[in-house]
């Protein structure tokens, strides 16, 4: 029978392998905060579990900036966010990893 502690090991590296491959477990208010505007400004975040740039590692920060980890929308598009919105789509269409 395995002991306490490598039980307890064991137990904490399935977690943080479990919670490092959940997309969005971090926080990230971009989703949340779209998905309950609804609309054309909730739309990217519906369909955003099955787009592939989340299937990559991708979060709607990577291209549009600002910070997610923040809940107050000019906490997360203020100034000194380095929130850019929409990217001009040559820029993006060169930048993008995907």
């Amino acid at each position: 029978m395995p002991s306490g502690r490598f039980l307890a090991m064991t137990i904490c590296v399935v977690l943080i392998l479990l919670l490092s491959t959940v997309p969005g477990l971090a926080s990230d208010s971009c989703i949340s905060c779209h998905l309950e505007l609804g609309g054309s400004l909730g739309k990217p975040s519906e369909v955003f579990e099955n787009d592939i740039h989340q299937q990559v590692g991708l979060s709607c920060a990577s291209c549009h900036g600002g910070t997610p980890s923040k809940n107050e929308m000019e906490e997360t598009k203020g100034p000194g966010t380095g929130f850019i919105g929409t990217p001009a789509f040559q820029v993006s269409h060169n930048a993008c990893p995907v």
